[in-house]
């Protein structure tokens, strides 16, 4: 009985060791403040990029794995803006696996994203997302726990132009 807790405990720990930390206040209110575009997004395709995950995958951080990490980018309609305003429109770009902070981009879903600025390292052109600013998504825009945390952010918006 003792080892099958222990190998339980150990499984539960090995499992929180490699999950994925956002910042420790990270309320939409801190997200808000500290991001520099804030927008609701419908995202109109996803695809694998290999080529762009070679560029800038350091293939010595993901010693364990049998296989290269992916990336995934996403292309995106902007819906409605809250904070900033985009002169261009950067691929979403997200790195598959757990603990990765995957948010999942699926066309046809709409998501609150928190843009900070741009990350060195990713090429221009392409913005780097995980579950840290990328919190809200739904598949139907009019249902109403979707739009309550949209008004939140709305509120947000008011406040930041008095």
């Amino acid at each position: 009985m003792n080892k099958i807790i222990i190998g339980i405990l150990t499984l539960v720990w090995s499992i929180s060791a490699s999950a994925f930390v956002c910042s420790e206040d990270n309320s939409i209110e801190n997200q808000y403040k500290n991001a520099e575009h804030v927008f609701l997004a419908y995202v109109l395709e996803t695809r694998l990029e290999p080529a762009l995950a070679k560029k800038i995958i350091n293939p010595h951080a993901m010693k364990n794995n049998t296989e290269a990490p992916k990336l995934i980018s996403a292309d995106y309609q902007i819906i409605e803006e809250f904070k900033g305003k985009l002169s261009s429109f950067p691929r979403l770009v997200e790195l598959l696996g757990f603990g990765t902070g995957y948010v999942g981009l699926i066309p046809g879903v709409y998501y609150v994203v928190f843009l900070p600025k741009p990350v060195a390292g990713i090429p221009e052109g392409y913005q780097g997302v995980n579950i840290c600013n990328v919190p809200l998504a739904h598949e139907h825009l009019h249902n109403a726990g979707f739009q309550s945390e949209l008004s939140k952010i709305r509120a947000l918006k008011g406040k930041q132009k008095h």
